[in-house]
């Protein structure tokens, strides 16, 4: 909340000077900044409640593999070294989509496809076919947090850049404690199935709503 508080921030006028005690805790100038971008504010707006959707089954994770699925201890290690693959492929694959809007295309695609597969794990009726979407969950998640990055680093001026990094950071973190909170709460309420489930059709609620507005940036010429 705090974090889609601060993007709502009216932009610095040009010259107005900084309050350089309160930059110290909160990059207001960085927030502001990115909000020149709209295509860069609607990416973060989609990351930041998707970040708590997938990171709210890490606490679920084990009990889906182990008390579900059955997985053994080797297996729940190789579910987690699949996905691990699977995001370092797919961070180096970021190399090769050149361009602000085929950048931002990839990332919708990609962000997309995460609840999905969240989706698909939380039905998974067996542990190979968790083990193949925990693939393509990495594969996409490592690749779109890589453009998202490569975004921020080819599109925003170098005197605010470190500020808007540090917001993005810390607010994404933010998200990953809201999301420990949640799965166990999912877990206690609906099971690890419902968990996955649930998560993920909130996390495709959010793509969704996010892709919309994200439409009119995919024209050529279109501001960033």
């Amino acid at each position: 909340m705090v974090a889609a508080l601060l993007l709502r921030l009216p932009p610095r006028v040009d010259g107005e000077p900084a309050d350089p005690a309160r930059l110290e805790f909160l990059p207001r100038d960085g927030i502001r900044e990115l909000r020149r971008h709209p295509a860069l504010v609607l990416l973060v707006w989609a990351l930041l409640p998707l970040i708590v959707a997938l990171e709210s089954v890490n606490a679920v994770e084990v009990f889906l593999l182990r008390d579900v699925l059955g997985a053994s201890a080797f297996q729940f290690g190789l579910g987690e070294a699949a996905a691990g693959t699977g995001a370092v492929v797919g961070a180096f694959g970021a190399g090769a989509v050149h361009g602000t809007r085929r950048r931002i295309l990839v990332i919708v695609i990609c962000l997309s496809l995460l609840p999905v597969a969240q989706i698909g794990q939380g039905l998974a009726p067996d542990f190979l076919v968790f083990l193949a979407l925990g693939s393509i969950v990495g594969l996409t998640l490592g690749l779109s947090n890589a453009l998202v990055f490569t975004l921020l680093m080819s599109i925003l001026a170098d005197t605010v850049r470190a500020r808007v990094l540090a917001f993005v950071g810390g607010a994404s973190r933010a998200m990953g404690l809201i999301a420990l909170l949640l799965g166990g709460t999912l877990n206690a309420t609906v099971g690890p199935r419902g968990a996955y489930v649930v998560a993920g059709v909130a996390g495709l609620v959010a793509v969704a709503v996010a892709a919309v507005r994200l439409r009119p940036h995919l024209r050529a010429g279109a501001p960033p």
